[in-house]
């Protein structure tokens, strides 16, 4: 079974800039992680992508500690 998470980012716009340098950081050093940006009217979403094998896996990157 895979197991997807999305996670939708709304930054300010004055960080904007700083938030998606950091989520396409992160997104480069995860293997399983993808960053796209949306529009909604004039706010700009971010949206990170990570794909699991398993549910086990999901729970174990779930409760391991944020970079």
């Amino acid at each position: 079974m895979t197991v997807v998470r999305l996670v939708s980012t709304f930054p300010k716009l004055e960080k904007y800039a700083e938030v998606r340098s950091n989520l396409e950081e992160r997104a480069r050093s995860t293997p399983r992680m993808s960053l796209s940006q949306n529009i909604v009217g004039e706010i700009p979403v971010l949206v990170t992508k990570m794909v699991f094998d398993s549910l086990e896996d999901y729970e174990k990157d779930r409760t391991d500690p944020v970079m």
